[in-house]
């Protein structure tokens, strides 16, 4: 059923009014019977529903189709679009007015970007990425679009989409190269309003100062208001050109249906149980006298929490469900796919059984429509999944080029056996060699020590790559001895940690400024013949250092002799005393743009 505009529905009262006058106007003839209007048909309620999507064939949100044959599609503010120009991962919103329906009908999909711009700095070991003032986190469920986490870089232009969250940062759910070079100057990003000085015409807007002295602005500024911001950043200053503020109030006023209930998935950034109040993805609503809950309670609310709320009439919330369960990682694992099972929904994977369930997001980006069904025997993929009564369930499948499984192999989960030369993980038997960085829960240790702390259920992140004779060769394996605890499943509820989305375990400064790290930035200052300072942080070069300029080794002389201000490097190392950076690798990267 098709919405009915509401300019449609006064239209035909309107005209409905003329036929009576006409006829009761037209003759004094008493015995002509009155014209009887036909009824104006009340319009279906429409529900906005907001969240990510998780396949096509039509389009899918969190395992629900809506049918789009008949939308209107509007990407990043270009009416007229369509469904090709989105991918699995981004965030929508469907107006739908078939809200009982197993397959409701969509009348519009409407997809922004959150935060564009270009690429400052990258933290891979902490799977972040500063862009347009933002700290951005990404994690295994992040996808991926027109390139990969290991090909991304500093200098790369990039559109994200996802959740703020109550720190600042931002959960990216969608990251994609951006080749759009029309806008190549402005940055846009997404944060909730701080420190509003309105005789200086500033605010704070994470980690940027906001100059809206020239900015047309779209509401009113407040602090504790979400807000779009379109500009151009220089350091840390964006000087503004364009506000929105992002309200329930301002999102009912683009449509000119009558809204009967809003349906939003996202993180909880603020909690206020005194006052009633919640903020789900920094929108601050008000909790109804009446709230109904799915999977938990009231008190298991907490800061930090998937959850999605549904708002009624009122914008107030009369519904939450506790989303925790598809956001949960306990794996990943590449390989090529040994058997398919259509009737139970599985595929084998190195000998170990994986579900699909109705949330499970299938990514390819030559295959829009990819599903189980689309999947061949020995098609190389990614799985990423978590465990429920002993069984695998897919979060995430990817299927990859050759190329891509090849050069950016990884595995994730809890080790089954071990020995002094190898481990096994996922069903995989891997090779340690003395070559591997050995990390323990973000520090570097030796062989001997890394070994002597596996045990059964210890919980493992290995990189590598594949080589000629298709054998694993690993870079890093990593201990993360916070998700080494068989307790660690999740049954409790209690989704506040930062396990939930394996996107957040070291978040603090204090926690960022030691152990391993693994740093890509631009030199902001030479400070000596064995040092520099990039990204705002010293790194110190020694002659242990392996060090690398156009895929040569070179020695300390050499590579610093080649590095300026402005110089695209990446180093791995560790924090000494929270200060700097002792380098056990550096390489300069050349720039492609």
């Amino acid at each position: 059923m098709k919405k009915i505009k509401l300019s449609m529905i006064a239209s035909s009262v309107l005209f409905g009014l003329t036929l009576v006058g006409c006829g009761g106007g037209a003759s004094s003839d008493n015995n002509i019977t009155p014209v009887t209007p036909t009824p104006t048909p009340t319009p279906d309620p429409v529900v906005i529903k907001t969240g990510i999507i998780t396949g096509f064939g039509s389009i899918h949100i969190d395992g629900k189709r809506y049918l789009t044959d008949n939308a209107e599609f509007t990407v990043n503010g270009q009416a007229g679009s369509n469904i090709d120009q989105l991918h699995v991962g981004m965030k929508v919103s469907i107006a739908t007015n078939e809200v009982d329906s197993e397959t409701p009908e969509a009348v519009s999909v409407n997809y922004a970007a959150e935060i564009e711009g270009v690429i400052t700095s990258i933290d891979r070991n902490n799977q972040q990425i500063f862009v347009s003032g933002t700290t951005v986190t990404y994690s295994d469920l992040t996808h991926f679009i027109q390139t990969t986490e290991n090909l991304l870089t500093v200098g790369d232009r990039i559109e994200v989409n996802g959740y703020p969250a109550a720190d600042g940062t931002y959960l990216a759910t969608a990251i994609k190269l951006d080749a759009d070079t029309n806008n190549v100057a402005d940055s846009y990003t997404t944060g909730t309003i701080s420190n509003l000085d309105t005789t200086a015409q500033t605010f704070s807007l994470n980690a940027l100062t906001i100059n809206y002295a020239s900015a047309i602005i779209e509401g009113t500024l407040l602090d504790g208001q979400l807000a779009k911001v379109e500009g151009v950043v220089l350091d840390s200053i964006m000087n503004a050109t364009e506000i929105e503020i992002l309200s329930i109030a301002n999102i009912r006023g683009q449509y000119t249906d009558d809204i009967s209930a809003f349906e939003i998935e996202g993180l909880v950034t603020a909690l206020d149980l005194a006052n009633n109040t919640l903020a789900i993805n920094g929108l601050s609503v008000l909790l109804g006298a009446q709230v109904s809950y799915q999977d938990g309670v009231a008190a298991d609310l907490q800061v930090g929490q998937f959850i999605e709320v549904k708002l009624g009439q009122n914008d107030e919330v009369v519904g939450i469900q506790f989303e925790r369960n598809e956001y949960y990682i306990d794996g990943k694992v590449k390989g090529s796919i040994e058997a398919i099972d259509l009737t139970n929904n599985t595929l084998t994977l190195n000998g170990q059984v994986y579900h699909v369930t109705a949330t499970t997001r299938f990514e390819d980006d030559d295959d829009q429509y990819i599903n189980l069904a689309g999947l061949q025997l020995n098609d190389l993929i990614e799985v990423v999944f978590s465990q429920n009564n002993e069984q695998n369930m897919i979060q995430r499948i990817e299927r990859e080029r050759e190329q891509e499984f090849d050069n950016e192999w990884e595995i994730e989960g809890r080790t089954t056996a071990w020995t002094d030369s190898s481990i096994t993980v996922n069903g995989i038997t891997i090779t340690l060699s003395d070559t591997i960085r050995y990390i323990n829960n973000d520090f570097v240790v030796t062989k001997a020590d890394f070994i002597a702390l596996l045990a059964e259920g210890v919980y493992v992140e290995a990189e590598g790559g594949i080589d000629a004779q298709n054998e694993i060769l690993l870079h890093k394996i990593e201990i993360e001895a916070h998700r080494s605890s068989n307790d660690d499943n999740n049954d409790d509820g209690n989704s506040g940690d930062n396990d939930d989305n394996n996107s957040n375990d070291n978040s603090s400064n204090d926690e960022r400024n030691q152990g391993y790290v693994e740093l890509e930035g631009r030199v902001t200052q030479l400070l000596s013949e064995s040092s520099f300072m990039l990204q705002g942080v010293e790194v110190r070069l020694n002659d242990n250092a392996k060090l690398e300029l156009n895929d040569l080794n070179v020695d300390i002389l050499t590579f610093m002799a080649q590095i300026t201000v402005g110089s695209r490097i990446e180093i791995e190392g560790q924090w000494v005393d929270n200060l700097y950076i002792d380098a056990l690798e550096a390489e300069i990267e050349q720039d492609d743009n």
